[in-house]
């Protein structure tokens, strides 16, 4: 029995630590965090009824068998992490679209029917709850508090999940943007700047700095210091096109563009909103085509009709 309950610690311990669970969170409404960390400690002492057992199993979606060694390891169920999957580029698409009712739908359904999440993963969840919360149900206390309940997850010092928390960060950065706390917001995005700076570049590292310039050149606009405003801008358009992320580059353009009127430079800024409407348009972006319009048109003078 002394081996069995050895095999059951190092397992259990194993496939908690794969699905994000603490000791505390595992032992939940089942066991006490105790049993927990005496089935798992180097001494095996604990051995749990067959009941707490079938219900640490079922948290864990693996068998008891699984669990006493009964089964090899190559059986261990293997989950596709939910930000690798189909859904996350789903979400992704809806958030550029700023289809924040048809995001809330997507969200709440893979909360529903996703039981093994890691921190991760639900930190992933929960990011795109308090987007929804914010921007479809317009309740900023409860967007807040969400966010507040994904940062405090704890995640791996893997890439993925650095790269994700500075993204959630940078979201709710935006989110005091939004609400015209800019300095809140400024000192928010400047440390998320410095955090991605810290990793080393690839793709994802260069589409969230992207995102961090972008943010930043709003914020400089509202404290209308626009020569920092436009340097953010510029930053975000050329990260946009040196990293192929050219979902970005419409938004990018608009913001050089926008910038340059709000200068003074009226025609440059006209050429630049201009060019971000031919991209926005191809990208069947509605919501911002109907911004950049309106911007346009407030923009260009009204031509006077002529006289026969």
């Amino acid at each position: 029995m002394q081996k069995q309950t050895l095999v059951l610690g190092e397992r259990l311990r194993t496939i908690r630590k794969m699905r994000g669970y603490t000791q505390s969170e595992l032992a939940k409404g089942i066991c006490t965090q105790g049993v927990i960390s005496n089935i798992e400690g180097k001494n095996g002492k604990e051995n749990p009824s067959s009941n707490i057992l079938f219900q640490l199993s079922e948290r864990l979606g693996v068998t008891m068998s699984y669990l006493y060694g009964q089964e090899n390891s190559e059986h261990l169920p293997t989950s596709k992490d939910i930000r690798q999957s189909e859904v996350s580029k789903i979400i992704k698409n809806l958030k550029t679209r700023r289809d924040y009712a048809a995001l809330n739908y997507i969200v709440e359904n893979e909360k529903n029917k996703s039981v093994h999440l890691s921190n991760a993963e639900r930190q992933y969840l929960l990011w795109h709850e308090a987007v929804c919360s914010y921007y479809e149900r317009k309740n900023v206390d409860e967007a807040i508090s969400i966010y507040t309940r994904a940062l405090d997850l704890q995640t791996t010092n893997q890439k993925a999940d650095l790269v994700q928390r500075v993204e959630l960060e940078l979201s709710l950065g935006s989110i005091y943007y939004e609400e015209e706390h800019y300095s809140e917001s400024e000192y928010m995005l400047l440390e998320c700047l410095e955090k991605i700076q810290e990793l080393e570049t690839d793709s994802s590292v260069y589409e969230v700095m992207t995102k961090i310039h972008f943010n930043l050149s709003n914020v400089y606009n509202r404290k209308k210091e626009y020569d920092k405003a436009l340097r953010h801008a510029k930053a975000a358009l050329d990260l946009s096109v040196s990293s192929n992320h050219l979902s970005l580059l419409g938004d990018a353009l608009y913001q050089i563009g926008y910038t340059h009127s709000l200068l003074g430079n009226t025609q440059q800024g006209i050429d630049y909103i201009e060019k971000s409407l031919v991209i926005v348009t191809l990208q069947d972006n509605q919501k911002l085509v109907s911004i950049i319009e309106h911007t346009l048109s407030k923009l260009k003078p009204t031509e006077s009709m002529s006289e026969d």
